[in-house]
């Protein structure tokens, strides 16, 4: 048991620095390639999800919806709020018209849709309109929050979250994977700058990390909605890319708040 246990946070291990390299990569070189990079992404999570909420795929409809993403990034904003203003308003009073129970999921299945596409436009659009740095400070951010909370819900974790959504997330796990993401961001940043002005960036790292953690629970209710374990297994170790990519889509969109209203 401990020797499948081991191996298996070796794959976990090995998928993770893989996925760091390409988008550290990604983020280092800039736009498009990394504008390329997560409209794959978001294809990909789109995929799981259909196949996840509708029990069918389609290759073309995927690729179709990676087009779009990509073009998504350089669309006028308030074309782009119209838009999915008025997708959410059809899916919305098509649900209220339906008198079919069974049509919930499709219903869930719809507004997925329509949230990673506005989460992955977000991400795309907060490069545009920050940088490189800050975009490499949100995935750091992330990670480490991921990390720390796993690896301290294993050693510390007592009280459950929220068992009846994520049995395996404990409180424990939640506080620690914030404490230390926050410290060790905390102190790179004074590494780097040597400045101890450093509120702002504490303060942020806080936000993202909870955030973090509120996308990672979004992602298990639906899971555990659709009754299923992983949204994939593209990604040894991690399941699918929803599940490696859970937090960030919550997160992109806060920030995309904070940055347009506070930055």
């Amino acid at each position: 048991m401990n020797k499948l246990i081991n191996n298996n946070i070796k794959l976990r291990t090995i998928s993770a620095l893989c996925i760091v390299t390409i988008v550290v990569l990604a983020i280092i070189i800039g736009l498009p390639y990394f504008h390329y990079l997560i409209s794959i992404i978001s294809g990909f999570i789109f995929f799981e999800w259909v196949l996840i909420s509708f029990q069918k795929y389609s290759h073309l409809v995927t690729f179709i919806f990676i087009v779009l993403q990509y073009f998504s990034f350089y669309s006028a904003t308030i074309t782009f709020y119209i838009l999915i203003i008025v997708c959410l308003g059809i899916v919305f009073i098509w649900r209220f018209f339906s008198k079919n129970p069974k049509k919930d999921k499709k219903f869930i299945g719809y507004l997925g849709e329509i949230y990673i596409f506005f989460a992955i436009n977000c991400l795309g659009k907060l490069f545009c309109e920050t940088n490189f740095v800050f975009i490499l400070w949100l995935f750091c951010t992330i990670w480490l929050t991921d990390t720390m909370a796993f690896f301290c819900g294993k050693i510390f974790g007592q009280i459950k979250l929220a068992p009846k959504i994520s049995p395996g997330k404990t409180l424990e796990g939640l506080v620690l994977g914030t404490f230390f993401s926050v410290l060790i961001i905390s102190f790179a940043y004074y590494f780097i700058t040597q400045s101890g002005k450093y509120y702002n960036i504490v303060v942020l790292t806080v936000v993202v990390s909870i955030s973090a953690h509120i996308g990672d629970l979004i992602e298990s209710a639906v899971k555990r909605y659709f009754n299923v374990k992983d949204s994939g297994s593209l990604i040894p170790g991690h399941g699918g890319f929803a599940d490696r990519f859970d937090s960030l889509l919550f997160v992109s969109i806060v920030m995309m708040i904070i940055v347009r209203t506070c930055l």
